[in-house]
């Protein structure tokens, strides 16, 4: 288990010194178990790269169980503690266009299980949308981007995942073999700009600060036509890690690093109406987005 945490660390964070800090060991036993777990399991989890890691295709693989097991682990302790508890009910959930595909399912599978008793009703909706119905109390909780929350003071909110950006390119892109990147170098290839779920609005904000103009030659609110059209090398882009995978849906490879400049990461969380205090109901499934330490 404590091999699984750090490999997760160091995935999440791309580097063995700031995976280290963030789980408050020291660098050295942090190598040490990465490198324990690679001769266990007889593959190269990571490349070893002047810039920090990169997961392998066996690394990547390898991400989704690893976090699915250090989960699983966390809920049958919590489950025990469940058991003479039953909750029934109704529980009304928003989810933004993102956040559903790469946050709610696994996690709302598992929600169900424990509590087979529960309705659930889902309402897909804009991060605006979400916060005017949970103002208006026809959703109990909302699943969003608490970094772009308007109505904070109205609005309770709890933030369970901060997601970096980073520059994706193709493999062999020119931009990839720079020593250093920032947004300012971007700005001389072609860009493909994500609309989906306020990317738009975000990474006009951080380019405006910059007071830098992309080459956005395409946009799109669709993630695999970014992913599809980096990875032919038709252009660059800038997303947050969540929305990251290596390989497209025809087996190209897309490579993603860290750029100079200070972007906003992408903060993910939980919404409820402050005027109101969570139900056991909420409670329980605002549990099950908790970072699992």
């Amino acid at each position: 288990m404590k091999q699984l945490r750090y490999f997760l660390a160091v995935a999440e964070a791309g580097q063995i010194s700031a995976a280290a800090n963030n789980v408050n060991v020291s660098q050295s036993a942090m190598t040490l178990a990465i490198q324990d777990l690679e001769a266990g399991l007889g593959v190269q989890l990571f490349d070893r790269k002047s810039t920090g890691l990169e997961l392998t295709r066996e690394g990547i693989a390898f991400l989704n169980h690893a976090a699915t097991i250090q989960e699983q682990v966390a809920r049958a302790t919590q489950s025990v503690h469940r058991l003479d508890d039953p909750l029934t009910g109704t529980l009304r959930v928003g989810v933004t266009e993102t956040l559903a595909s790469y946050f709610l399912f696994p996690k709302l599978a598992r929600f169900r299980r424990e509590h087979p008793d529960l309705i659930v009703e889902l309402r897909e909706a804009t991060r605006a949308q979400l916060e005017a119905m949970l103002l208006a109390g026809t959703i109990d909780v909302a699943l969003l981007l608490t970094s772009n929350i308007e109505e904070k003071r109205k609005l309770t909110f709890r933030t369970f995942h901060r997601s970096r950006r980073r520059l994706w390119a193709a493999a062999g892109h020119p931009i990839m073999e720079r020593s250093s990147v920032s947004l300012t170098d971007l700005s001389s290839y072609p860009f493909v700009l994500l609309k989906s779920d306020e990317a738009e609005r975000q990474a006009r904000s951080f380019w405006s600060t910059s007071r830098i103009e992309p080459q956005v030659i395409f946009e799109t609110a669709s993630i695999e036509a970014v992913r599809t059209m980096v990875a032919h090398g038709l252009a660059i882009t800038v997303l947050s890690d969540v929305v990251f995978r290596s390989w497209t849906i025809d087996g190209l490879r897309v490579l993603k690093r860290d750029l100079n400049d200070d972007l906003p990461t992408m903060d993910v969380g939980m919404a409820w109406r402050k005027s109101r205090s969570p139900t056991p109901i909420m409670n329980a499934f605002i549990e099950e987005f908790e970072p699992v330490n």
